[in-house]
């Protein structure tokens, strides 16, 4: 019966992954260059998130931290939080009219320019999941 189940499983992610690439055959430029952009963050952020959310799971659920308690209401309230209100903050922080923007010391005025920020948001915000 397990057996079974795995095969069912392996056959309908083969399904979803030649569709899709029948799909991109016959889509034009600007669709693949959302696809690719689409697969570079979500790669990035499972790169980022994976381990680190892997590490502090081990860490609440397998030690005896400090403040355990609020790290793990800390995450329960993360998840709740919409990305895109999420994105907004970090914006507001270090956007290009952010307060990061005001230190002296910043000489580019905004480290949410590149490719690198989209995965960092949303790297963070996967976290709790």
């Amino acid at each position: 019966m397990i057996g079974s189940r795995r095969w069912c499983y392996w056959a309908g992610v083969t399904l979803a992954v030649v569709c899709f690439g029948l799909l991109l055959l016959e889509a034009d430029r600007r669709v693949l260059l959302l696809a690719r952009n689409t697969l570079w963050l979500s790669l990035g952020t499972c790169l980022l998130s994976l381990p680190v959310g892997t590490l502090l799971a081990f860490l609440l659920a397998r030690t005896d931290l400090p403040m355990k308690r609020t790290s793990w209401l800390f995450l329960t309230m993360l998840l709740f939080l919409p990305l895109y209100l999420q994105a907004a903050a970090w914006r507001a922080g270090f956007g290009q009219q952010g307060w990061y923007a005001l230190v002296p010391l910043s000489a580019e005025g905004s480290v949410l320019r590149s490719w690198l920020a989209a995965i960092w948001i949303h790297a963070v915000w996967s976290l709790p999941w």
